[in-house]
């Protein structure tokens, strides 16, 4: 009797584990593809006297994948190459040493995103936090002759930032979608990490980055 009793109870057990596991595994899907955009980012922060920063365009591609945890409820992964660019600009009405600068910096990215449907079945939000590695930075004067100079002895390698994204999501054929993304991305760690800086002080020793991001990611569901 007891092993009766024994084996009816993990039976119980097995069948309330099914249960709980079927709405889950009902919903689980699995999507790759790629990414590509555009970073419309700018250098934010302490900045140096008498100057200020602007936008600039840079370019976003590499790898996309989505796992549906429930039916509301998405991980998304995005392994990426990400270029980051702007300009220092200086409002100075004499002559000075110090003139404007554009930087480009190239980050590898790895967002990681919890994507939620939202009002409608073909609109999302997303939000997540994004961890990028830098691989180069450049600086160069707007005016002049000099070239561009390697300045990434003085900046910090790992960036933090938050982001927040809102888009639409379509079907394209039958196991081919198409998300097209906004998304605001906010640096919450120090990009510098050298007060002995280039050209003059054109950087500061305390900056961070911001922007918006233009994406389209293509899916195949698996």
């Amino acid at each position: 009797m007891k092993k009766v009793k024994s084996k009816s109870e993990y039976f119980l057990f097995a069948f309330l584990v099914c249960i709980f596991m079927y709405p889950q595994i009902s919903f689980s899907q699995l999507k790759l593809g790629v990414t590509t955009g555009v970073n419309m980012t700018s250098l934010s922060g302490d900045s140096p006297e008498d100057a200020g920063y602007s936008k600039g365009a840079g370019l976003i591609f590499g790898l996309s994948g989505e796992y549906n945890i429930t039916k509301d409820l998405i991980i998304n992964i995005q392994p990426r190459y990400v270029q980051k660019k702007g300009k220092i600009y200086y409002e100075i009405k004499q002559e000075d040493p110090i003139d404007s600068f554009e930087t480009e910096l190239d980050y590898f990215s790895l967002p990681l995103i919890l994507k939620i449907p939202a009002l409608t079945s073909i609109t999302f939000v997303n939000g997540g936090i994004d961890v990028s590695y830098l691989s180069k930075a450049n600086i160069r004067r707007i005016a002049g002759d000099e070239g561009e100079k390697d300045f990434t002895e003085y900046l910090n390698k790992f960036d933090l930032s938050f982001l927040f994204g809102l888009g639409l999501s379509f079907n394209v054929f039958k196991n081919i979608s198409l998300d097209a993304e906004a998304r605001y991305v906010q640096s919450v760690s120090n990009l510098g990490k050298n007060s002995e800086l280039l050209f003059n002080g054109a950087l500061p020793e305390r900056f961070r980055s911001s922007g918006f991001q233009l994406l389209t990611n293509i899916y195949y569901t698996f």
